[in-house]
């Protein structure tokens, strides 16, 4: 009996080992994901060849691979009208923090690449490519919306219990709220609802760069918020749960169009335990009312957050969230 134990446990053993050797080979490799553009060229793009391209030019297949997904960019020359990509735009995303790289692969005959770009910046006219399929129409109701939290994470559940915590808070404190997750949280989408009127509070949890936001069909750039005018962020609290957005050029953006509070990470955060950080800002400042500067140093000492300092605020308006237009009775 006692060798027929030993004999299944042993076996077990090696089928724990077995499948845990599987899961991290499945996460050691990062996926390809092609995202849609408004060129009609793109219904005839070799998404094969591009996928083969882009897995080999950054060797997203080794065990060592950092990253959890490259997002990949057509992007057409509409001079030439060529029915083949100029050249690509991939955004390649971290699996343990919430930072994206951005690159530029310059494209010749049969999708072959011999010229990497890195810390690429995407111009108005590779923004003009986006498929705008995902907008959101205005709703009766949407100037009654005072708080948006998102996140296009469909693979990091702190994510989506960052959000909906945050949300929950909000809604505790007497705002009205209104959520976006995966494929609803787009570029499209976040642009129309970062400039609503009547917006008092925008919350974001994912991956970012000194350069924007990765969204589920692409970037919200620093481009775009440097076409705004200087009020549109007025009474608006930002807060970008990502890597690296406290900086330039994307902070000056922000800061440009007139946010009240702009919040981020100054250097890299670090994925689960940066949420915990992102939920404990909203407890303090709409719950507790605490102005929101000495709050961002709190949350992380609340949460003992590894980094000190790794997060960041700014922007000259005033230190307390814009009240609710119905605040609920403590």
């Amino acid at each position: 009996m006692k060798q027929l134990f030993k004999k299944f446990s042993l076996t077990f053993g090696i089928s724990v080992l077995l499948l845990l050797l599987l899961v991290s080979q499945v996460f050691a490799q990062a996926n390809v994901t092609l995202l849609k553009s408004n060129i009609q060229y793109y219904n005839v793009l070799n998404q094969t060849k591009v996928t083969t391209l882009v897995t080999e030019a950054f060797n997203l297949k080794s065990n060592a691979c950092p990253y959890i997904e490259a997002r990949v960019r057509p992007i057409y020359n509409l001079t030439t009208r060529e029915a083949s990509p100029d050249y690509l735009v991939v955004y390649l995303l971290y699996k343990d923090k919430y930072l994206f790289e951005t690159y530029k692969l310059d494209l010749e005959n049969n999708y072959t690449a011999p010229k990497v770009i890195a810390n690429y910046t995407e111009t108005t006219s590779d923004e003009a490519q986006y498929s705008q399929n995902q907008l959101v129409q205005a709703n009766y109701g949407d100037d009654e919306i005072e708080a948006v939290f998102a996140t296009c994470i469909t693979e990091f559940p702190s994510a989506i219990k960052g959000v909906k915590k945050a949300a929950a808070t909000a809604t505790k404190a007497g705002y009205k709220v209104k959520t976006l997750f995966n494929k609803d949280a787009t570029v499209a989408n976040y642009k129309y609802w970062l400039q609503r009127p009547n917006l008092k509070i925008f919350g974001n949890v994912g991956h970012g760069s000194p350069t924007g936001i990765m969204l589920a069909d692409g970037s919200l750039s620093s481009t775009w918020f440097n076409t705004l005018s200087g009020t549109v962020l007025n009474n608006h609290v930002v807060y970008f749960n990502s890597c690296s957005v406290h900086n330039d050029p994307l902070e000056g953006s922000i800061l440009k169009a007139g946010v009240q509070k702009f919040i981020g990470g100054d250097i890299s955060l670090l994925v689960g335990p940066s949420e915990k950080v992102f939920m404990k800002f909203w407890e303090l400042t709409l719950i507790d009312k605490k102005d929101m500067t000495p709050s961002v140093k709190e949350a992380e000492s609340l949460t003992n957050y590894p980094d000190k300092n790794a997060h960041g605020i700014s922007g000259k308006g005033n230190e307390k969230v814009n009240p609710p237009a119905n605040p609920a009775v403590q």
